[in-house]
């Protein structure tokens, strides 16, 4: 897979993404979250090319490359690392969430080397 490139040469990033990259980052949140609890913080980080939920010194991440699959844009989720204090609150399923809604949003064709996200994935496409 290689990066995907626009008509200009410019990186994947900017296709489809151009409200977005007037960021350095966004943020997404557990909207869903029930009475009492935390609200927790996902930022995009889009020139890294990754999601990352931040506290206490520690940083969980999910990572990902653009690429063009049959000349369409799209997005290959392929790392997702949640260190042992974030394990079991789920940390990257909030991660995951927030990646797949921004890459649906910028309509990019989905793919998972991840197995985490491809688990997640399945579950989605389940329901």
């Amino acid at each position: 897979m290689e990066p995907a490139r626009s008509e200009s040469g410019q990186n994947a990033a900017t296709l489809n993404d151009s409200v977005v990259m007037r960021k350095a980052c966004m943020n997404f949140s557990n909207r869903d979250k029930e009475p009492g609890e935390p609200v927790m913080q996902v930022q995009h980080q889009i020139p890294q090319c990754c999601f990352l939920y931040q506290a206490d010194g520690a940083e969980a991440r999910l990572e990902y490359r653009l690429f063009q699959a049959q000349g369409q844009p799209a997005v290959d989720f392929y790392h997702t690392f949640v260190p042992p204090e974030f394990r079991g609150q789920g940390i990257a399923a909030l991660l995951t969430t927030a990646a797949l809604e921004w890459a649906r949003q910028q309509q990019l064709q989905i793919h998972a080397s991840c197995s985490y996200v491809a688990r997640q994935l399945e579950t989605t496409e389940k329901n």
